[in-house]
């Protein structure tokens, strides 16, 4: 009896621990409120039952609302808990999933850890997201692939069918698009049993319908007109399809200025991104099990993975029509997260390898099982060491600090207009989830994601949509206030990162204030720097940028009386790449502009200038040193510039455009 309980607790020993020691890392991480990326939709989609943006995640919101039932903490607590849940249980898949092909426990657990605590895996498993999800669902998609073809029981094999089929609808359910790219995989396993499969496929098509059915539960749900409904009700064919077909983005997806330079460049990010997931350590052993994997894995199954890794890699990259910048390459990071787990086996691989070959050498005097557990934990402890930094975000409240001042600082009963993800998402949180001003009301520029919507943004022109606006504010006499962006005709009162519209006065009278608290506030943005995390690196240098635009209007006609503090803001806050540009916009605009200034700002901008401005930005740069050029009269030069700033961006909105059919 002794030996049995021993036995049993060896075989549950690995993979508690995987599951434990993964999940006590994602808690300790995680954040306890609303970050960047889509984390603060999911969360109002969560907390609501609502509707997240095209294609809905129907799969992920029922679940993340799910666990708002019974998880402990706020509801970003809860629901970021409940990924953490979901990536301990990924990893534990991929444990079995190893373990199945005959890797020893100790190695099966490696794999588990190093797709654990690789860098994207585990900064999607902390926040609100739907690409873990993705990865458990395919996971035990080719889990059940894998019991499928190795068992010889027609019924066992029929059950397994239907459980798999079931398992790629609900994968469809969540993220369709980058889910079809994983399949590639199966017709490698199944190509040996093809016929049998499409005999047996007849009686299991219908249980990938019941998968799909979170779609049904989507539309049904949106009629009721939750809260939170990106597009709002769903009435007709038509207006699923273009939820489920991402047609509202297709602007977004496709750039007139990409070509095939960033196609190129973004299937080479997404390689170097593989490399970075696992740190310098990992990377030799990722290599050696790319060759190796031959050596461990059935034939059809190494191919299988390796296509798989290609298309995923390849497709993303010519398929989506980014730029290829900084914005964008943030966009993509979490997209190939599969290609990440795929590489998380090879990299397993070959830490086994080099433990075999180091123990196979003669007169070595190396002792394999030791040899074995040194390195696997070498490589663990190595890869959370690396990305530990970048993936505590326990104690992170940029955006929630940035939400609070706009809410706390504007009238009471006032209407605020939001538009970018950045405040709709961050500030729909605190104020609906968190109770923050629940005086005011919040609404959509755009028209989506909340339900007291003015129109329908996919079914009004611009001009219809503004005109809807202008409407409802002239209707209302409540104070009126935007973030980021409004439509034109009025005059505001500019707070330097939100606006109040002044309907009594004359649309051309702008008015410039710098309350102490917004002054505080971005001081001490300014103060702790550029943020670790790249999407709150992102909107950090947005946050300055528009700042620095508040202050150069408010400084620009007052240099002489300007108080010394505010004085001090703005030179902290323009004192970056994008600082520097506005300031020579702002500096061209007078009528005696101090050029020997405007090229010592240019000149600190070009020495600023790196990969992660983006095109536009780096376009303006050229096109400013251009006008410069054509102010003190280097016609020649000044043309050059100018098409450097159209190989960097050649868009319509390019002003360059303009000077080099002038000349």
């Amino acid at each position: 009896m002794t030996l049995n309980f021993l036995s049993n607790m060896k075989k549950i020993y690995y993979p508690l621990l995987v599951f434990l020691g993964i999940f006590a890392i994602y808690v300790f991480t995680f954040p306890a409120t609303v970050v960047l990326e889509d984390d603060g939709l999911f969360l109002l989609a969560a907390w609501n039952d609502g509707v997240a943006h095209p294609p809905g995640y129907p799969l992920y919101t029922m679940l993340s609302h799910m666990s708002t039932w019974f998880l402990p903490g706020s509801i970003a607590s809860r629901v970021h808990m409940f990924n953490s849940l979901l990536g301990a249980l990924t990893c534990l898949i991929l444990f079995q999933i190893l373990y199945k092909l005959y890797f020893t426990r100790l190695f099966s657990a490696l794999g588990a850890f190093i797709l654990g605590f690789s860098n994207g895996f585990w900064s999607q498993s902390i926040i609100a997201e739907v690409y873990t999800l993705n990865v458990f669902v395919f996971l035990i998609t080719l889990y059940l692939a894998l019991i499928y073809v190795g068992s010889t029981d027609h019924q066992k094999q029929l059950n397994i069918l239907r459980l798999m089929v079931f398992s790629i609808g609900l994968g469809l359910s969540n993220h369709w698009p980058l889910f079809i790219l994983s399949m590639p995989i199966l017709g490698f396993l199944f190509w040996p049993v093809k016929i049998q499969l499409f005999l047996q496929l007849k009686k299991a098509w219908v249980y990938g319908i019941v998968g799909l059915l979170p779609y049904a539960w989507m539309v049904l749900r949106s009629q009721a007109d939750p809260l939170i409904s990106f597009y709002g009700p769903i009435n007709t064919i038509e207006e699923f399809l273009y939820i489920l077909s991402r047609q509202g983005y297709a602007e977004i997806d496709s750039s007139i200025t990409a070509g095939a330079r960033d196609k190129l460049s973004f299937i080479g990010f997404m390689i170097m991104e593989v490399s970075q997931q696992f740190g310098m350590v990992g990377v030799p052993f990722l290599l050696v099990g790319v060759i190796g994997q031959r050596k461990y894995l059935p034939r059809n199954l190494s191919l299988g993975l390796s296509i798989t890794f290609i298309t995923i890699i390849f497709s993303l990259g010519l398929l989506l029509g980014f730029d290829y910048d900084f914005y964008h390459q943030n966009i993509i990071k979490p997209y190939p997260l599969i290609a990440f787990c795929i590489a998380s086996i090879w990299t397993m691989i070959g830490v086994k390898w080099v433990c075999d070959w180091l123990s196979a050498r003669k007169n070595s005097g190396i002792n394999k099982e030791f040899l074995s557990l040194a390195l696997v934990l070498f490589v663990i402890v190595s890869m959370l060491v690396v990305n530990f930094s970048e993936n505590f975000r326990k104690n992170d409240k940029w955006a929630e600090d940035y939400a609070k001042v706009i809410l706390n600082n504007i009238d009471k009963d006032a209407i605020l207009f939001t538009y970018g993800d950045l405040d709709i998402w961050t500030l729909g949180y605190l104020h609906f989830v968190e109770g923050v001003r629940p005086d005011i009301t919040l609404y959509s520029t755009k028209g989506n994601v909340f339900s007291n919507r003015l129109f329908k943004q996919h079914q009004v022109t611009k001009a219809e949509m503004e005109s809807r606006i202008r409407d409802f504010i002239s209707r209302t006499n409540r104070p009126v206030y935007y973030v980021n962006t409004f439509i034109d005709g009025y005059s505001e009162t500019d707070y330097g990162i939100y606006r109040k519209i002044n309907r009594d006065m004359n649309s051309n009278l702008q008015q410039i204030v710098m309350l102490p608290e917004v002054s505080q506030y971005l001081s001490t943005l300014h103060a702790q720097g550029e943020p670790l995390h790249n999407w709150e690196k992102m909107h950090y240098r947005e946050i300055m940028a528009t700042s620095c635009n508040s202050l150069m209007k408010f400084s620009i006609n007052s240099e002489n009386t300007l108080n010394p503090e505010i004085h001090e803001l703005k030179n902290n806050v323009c004192g970056n790449f994008q600082g520097n540009l506005i300031q020579v916009e702002y500096m061209l605009t007078m009528d005696s502009p101090d050029l020997a200034q405007i090229n010592e700002l240019l000149t600190q901008a070009e020495s600023l200038l790196e990969y992660q401005v983006l095109k536009n930005e780096k376009s303006k740069l050229y096109y400013l040193q251009g006008r410069i050029l054509e102010l003190q009269g280097n016609l020649a030069t000044a043309k050059l510039k100018y098409i450097d700033s159209l190989k960097n961006w050649l868009a319509p909105d390019n002003p360059a455009l303009l000077r080099v059919r002038t000349e």
